[in-house]
Order: structure tokens, then C-alpha cells, then sequence
């Protein structure tokens, strides 16, 4: 089971976790905390209907932000979801409402998708790139010059 730091952080580098542990640390242990249990509810939709959209029950999504802190009232989830690119591509057009939105926003939610391409493909140096780039920015510690780490879900 994941832990937070001292500083109520998540330790540095990439944490793989299943759902269930996501809501434990982050909802559960926040006794009768409403506005983290609204933000995981709208995530978790967010979620569910990007799944279905793309037809895919296998996503890979970073979580980072101050949703997964000890922070009581966090502002939002932010996350990037990473999405194969042979299901990308066909539906990219109605992907719109997924990406970050005043929409989003209302609900908590700072959500970016990211398309994924096999390393034989011509497009696959983006998928290293977009990857480089989140990942650099997820485990910056604004506070500190330190690092924190984040979250890997698969949903």
C-alpha cells in the first residue's frame, strides 16, 4: 500500500496502483470529506465515459496534483490518460470534451489525453516526447526544489 512522505507527498518517481488503493489513500482516509469524494466521482465518470468512447477497457493514466497530497480541499485532479493510437486516431474528432475545459474545470478536473504510437511507427518519437514532458512536469515539487511522485493507474 502506498504511503505518503513526511511532507504528505507522494515519494519520488512513478506509483502503479489499482483504483481501489487510489480511493483508500485519497478519499477513504479523509473521513466524510465530500469535496474529495465529489472530485474522485467526477474522475472516476470522466473515466468510465472516456473508456467507453475509445472502446477500451485498458488505459494507462498519470495522477498527480494536489488531489493525491494530504491536502484536505485539493483543487482539482489533474491527469493525462494515454490512449493507443489505433484507438486515438478514428475517434479524435470527439475526443474534444475530454481535454481540459472550462467544463472539466467546473467539475475538478484537469484532464489531458495523450496518443500512444508502437516504437515501429513513424510518429513513435511524440509518444516519447509527451511522455518526457508529463512526467517531468508531474514530479516537480513546486514548493521545493525536490521531486515528488505520482500515481499510474490502469483503468
Amino acid at each position: 500500500m502506498l504511503q505518503l512522505s513526511e511532507d504528505g507527498l507522494l515519494p519520488p518517481g512513478r506509483h502503479r496502483c489499482q483504483i481501489d488503493d487510489f480511493f483508500d489513500l485519497f478519499v477513504q482516509e479523509f473521513t466524510n470529506n465530500v469535496h474529495r469524494q465529489r472530485l474522485f466521482q467526477e474522475w472516476k465518470s470522466y473515466s468510465d465515459r472516456l473508456r467507453t468512447r475509445v472502446g477500451q477497457n485498458r488505459l494507462t493514466q498519470w495522477i498527480d496534483g494536489s488531489f493525491v497530497t494530504n491536502k484536505s480541499i485539493p483543487n482539482d485532479i489533474d491527469f493525462v490518460t494515454f490512449i493507443p493510437c489505433h484507438l486515438y486516431e478514428p475517434c479524435e474528432d470527439g475526443l474534444i470534451e475530454f481535454y481540459s475545459t472550462v467544463s472539466l474545470h467546473d467539475k475538478g478536473l484537469d484532464a489531458y489525453i495523450c496518443p500512444v504510437y508502437p516504437i515501429e511507427h513513424t510518429s513513435y518519437q511524440l509518444t516519447r516526447q509527451y511522455k518526457a514532458v508529463w512526467q517531468n512536469r508531474f514530479k516537480k515539487n513546486k514548493y521545493s526544489s525536490g521531486e515528488k511522485g505520482f500515481l499510474e493507474l490502469t483503468l
